[in-house]
C-alpha cells in the first residue's frame, strides 16, 4: 500500500460554497474518489448546506482500471516505455526493465 493514501485532487472556493475532491486507498485495498459541495448552492439543490459524494473502486478492478488508465494516456506516444519507466521512479513504484 502507498505510503500517503490519501491526497486532495482539487479545491475550489467561490464566495461562500467550496468544492474538495480527494483520492484515497481504503483499508480493504479499494480506491475511493470522494468529493464534498458545501454552501448555498449545495443547500437550494440538496436542502442541506453538505453533500458528500463518493466512487469506490474495488480491490479486484484496480488492474482493469491501471490498464485503461495507461492505455488512453500512452496511446500514440512512442516513448511510452522511457515516460512510464521515468514515472514511476519518480514515484517510487517498482519495475523491471529489461531489453535484448
Amino acid at each position: 500500500m502507498p505510503k500517503d493514501t490519501s491526497v486532495v485532487l482539487a479545491e475550489e472556493r467561490k464566495g461562500k460554497d467550496s468544492r474538495y475532491i480527494s483520492l484515497s486507498v481504503q483499508s480493504n485495498g479499494a480506491i475511493r474518489v470522494y468529493g464534498s459541495d458545501i454552501g448555498p448552492i449545495a443547500e437550494s439543490a440538496w436542502g442541506r448546506d453538505e453533500y458528500e459524494f463518493w466512487l469506490d473502486i474495488e480491490k479486484d478492478a484496480i488492474t482493469k482500471l491501471a490498464f485503461e488508465l495507461l492505455r488512453e494516456k500512452l496511446q500514440g506516444n512512442l516513448s511510452a516505455v522511457a515516460d512510464l519507466k521515468t514515472f514511476c521512479e519518480h514515484r517510487g513504484i517498482a519495475t523491471e526493465f529489461n531489453s535484448w
